[in-house]
């Protein structure tokens, strides 16, 4: 009786044994599933972490470039509205006021300021008057 007691115990004991043993085997396949799944989710995120800070780039440099492109369009308008203006000022005032009637405000006060600053550099002598026609 005491035999069979002890081999039940080491039958017992063998059992409870592989029992753990299957135990940490399936906590260690149930881990390295967990870290592949937590690996995967960490590529994906940095995946859109790459596809978003590309993203991000590709908007920043197409708002530079269209900054640039609205700086060159406004410089063009700026050279333009000066070369009016400067055009302009060898006509009489009343025939300047009817060919800006129709422009924006903000064009005529462009123009308006540009022939000021022009005449005014003349009165001051840093500019010579050779845009009018000389008076007989």
């Amino acid at each position: 009786m005491f035999r069979r007691q002890i081999k039940d115990r080491e039958q017992w004991s063998e059992r409870a044994l592989a029992q753990q043993s299957e135990l940490h085997h399936l906590a260690m396949e149930r881990s390295h599933a967990e870290l592949l799944a937590w690996r995967d989710l960490t590529d994906r995120i940095v995946e859109q972490r790459d596809i978003t800070a590309s993203l991000a780039q590709r908007a920043v440099e197409g708002l530079a470039q269209a900054k640039r492109i609205i700086e060159q369009r406004d410089n063009t308008i700026v050279d333009c509205t000066i070369l009016l203006a400067v055009l302009l000022r060898s006509e009489k005032p009343a025939f300047r006021a009817l060919l800006t009637q129709r422009l924006p405000p903000h064009t005529r006060a462009a123009i308006d300021f540009v022939i000021g600053d022009i005449d005014g550099r003349i009165a001051r002598g840093e500019l010579s008057d050779q845009s009018r026609p000389p008076t007989p």
